[in-house]
């Protein structure tokens, strides 16, 4: 059916035009279907092996919250919350961080389009809780970074410690400014997930890795560990506090 309709679609010299309204307003709505940005069970078997990393060092019983920056639809928030299930950590607060509307101006010089991946937070609570995650254990947090992510929100949502942190937000500034909101809240250790550091590393562009780099030098006691990716261009560590 899909197939037929592309086709007719085509044949009409309509089918560009249609893709534009259909990702400028239907998708970000929830309407039609939406296509995971990552590879579900690649990721999924990724935080695990990591999280369980992450226990074999970790001493508190309490890791704190899950921090994503960069939700979208909510594909990887759903896979962490179901691998946290099956780990039976069910004190994991999940809290999201996003605009939901998508990427913001400026964002071509790095590689994006301004509004790619918009999904409204209606759509976005839509599918997380068609994926039979609890939402009494999430939070999303709207509004761009630099508009959010001050202490204020920390102390708001009670965030005291983070021990898991997905920084999906692909372009440097955001990425540096998630970082910057998040690393004062590692303890001892931490798993730290990249989604978009090997596409800005591959074109030449100043992206993750640059701002991850900064960050370290600003808290030279942690050391990182790189562990399983889930796509050739992500990158997952476990951080750890340097023995003194």
């Amino acid at each position: 059916m899909k197939k037929l309709l592309k086709n007719s679609l085509k044949k009409l010299g309509i089918y560009d035009p249609y893709l534009k309204f259909k990702f400028k307003y239907l998708t970000p709505r929830g309407i039609g279907h939406w296509e995971p940005l990552i590879p579900e069970k690649e990721f999924y078997s990724s935080v695990k092996l990591a999280i369980e990393k992450l226990l074999e060092n970790e001493t508190d019983d309490s890791l704190g919250s899950y921090l994503e920056f960069g939700v979208s639809r909510g594909t990887s928030m759903s896979s962490v919350f179901h691998v946290l299930k099956e780990l039976k950590l069910d004190q994991v607060q999940l809290i999201g961080f996003d605009s939901f509307e998508g990427m913001p101006e400026g964002s071509e010089k790095e590689g994006w389009a301004t509004g790619q991946y918009h999904s409204t937070i209606t759509a976005t609570t839509k599918y997380l809780i068609d994926r039979k995650v609890d939402m009494a254990r999430v939070h999303l947090v709207k509004g761009w970074f630099s508009d959010t992510l001050f202490e204020k929100a920390k102390k708001d949502l009670n965030i005291t410690k983070a021990s898991i942190i997905m920084v999906d937000c692909d372009i440097y500034s955001a990425s540096k400014t998630a970082l910057n909101f998040c690393f004062p809240l590692i303890k001892d250790h931490a798993i730290l997930i990249f989604d978009d550091w090997g596409w800005t590393e591959d074109a030449g562009i100043v992206g993750q890795k640059e701002a991850f780099d900064e960050i370290l030098q600003q808290y030279p006691y942690f050391s990182t560990t790189p562990l399983l990716n889930y796509l050739p261009q992500s990158r997952v560590f476990l951080i750890s506090r340097k023995i003194k």
